[in-house]
């Protein structure tokens, strides 16, 4: 078992330790701190890949000042990204956290922290962000093409999700190499029309490696596999676009001051301010220590 105080010095040693292989990760301190002495990094690891999945997600968005935001995602989208809460605490500023889920932060908009702990896990139908899920989602999401292979974007991106066969191999390699091809069969679809249907229904883009973790420090850069492995660090997932109240989530929306983005942001803040307003994020005028 491993005490608060011991789990920090721990971790400030191995912070940067990786489990490598195909998939690589990394337990850091952030997850330590929320745990109960009974629970080591493997146990939340697991726990954090396995449903319920702990059953507490956040995101964070950058939004024009002032635009109301009632649901998980954007408009029109199908699903919307979201980490664990687990691995933000003790706190990160706004800045790391965006820079593990392998974002950007957008200084002159509204912060938008979205903390979601799913009461009727049909709802919001959390799931890891892999591309044997992604094939599940595109079937239930989009109509069914009426021949295959299809000539627009969303017919073929329907076939090759009704043909994909998630398929038990060994080596495991195999099973990967499966999967990353219907991936990358999806993203080639008319001149790389695929990866535009992706983003508009989940926000799948660039960065995603469809592994079940985000790719950090990511956005806008052209990885190696070496680095696109040793930078998957945090698990991420895809959530249904329901509303914040059927999520049950807590959420704030913090316009721009100068320092906003390198404040701590507690998970315990999101949570205690975040009551909706009227079914929308509240507005807060300040980040606040917790």
């Amino acid at each position: 078992m491993i005490a608060s105080n011991r789990g920090r010095k721990l971790i400030s040693v191995i912070g940067g330790l990786l489990v490598a292989g195909i998939v690589a990760f990394a337990i850091s301190a952030m997850a330590l701190d929320s745990l109960s002495p009974q629970q080591s990094p493997a146990v939340v690891t697991d726990q954090s890949r396995n449903p319920p999945f702990g059953n507490d997600f956040i995101r964070l968005i950058y939004v024009p000042h002032g635009l109301s935001v009632t649901t998980l995602g954007k408009p029109g989208a199908s699903r919307a990204f979201f980490g664990n809460s687990g691995f933000y605490s003790p706190p990160l500023s706004a800045s790391q956290i965006v820079d593990f889920f392998g974002g950007t932060t957008n200084a002159a908009s509204d912060l938008v922290a979205m903390r979601c702990e799913p009461s009727h896990a049909n709802l919001a139908d959390p799931e890891l962000a892999t591309w044997p899920n992604v094939a599940k989602f595109l079937l239930d999401d989009l109509t069914p093409a009426p021949s295959c292979p299809g000539s627009s974007t969303s017919d073929q991106a329907y076939c090759l999700a009704s043909n994909f066969n998630d398929t038990s191999n060994q080596p495991l390699i195999l099973s990967l190499f499966n999967a990353i091809s219907f991936a990358k069969d999806l993203y080639s679809i008319n001149n790389f029309d695929g990866v535009n249907l992706l983003n508009l229904l989940y926000g799948i883009g660039n960065s995603n490696s469809g592994l079940g973790f985000s790719v950090k420090s990511s956005a806008n850069q052209s990885f190696t596999a070496k680095q696109t492995l040793v930078n998957s660090v945090v698990p991420e997932y895809l959530l249904k676009n329901v509303t914040l109240a059927q999520a049950n989530c807590r959420c704030v929306q913090v316009p721009a001051y100068n320092g906003r983005d390198n404040q701590s942001l507690s998970m315990t803040f999101v949570w205690n301010r975040g009551r909706l307003t009227a079914g929308a994020c509240r507005s807060v005028k300040r980040i606040l220590p917790f």
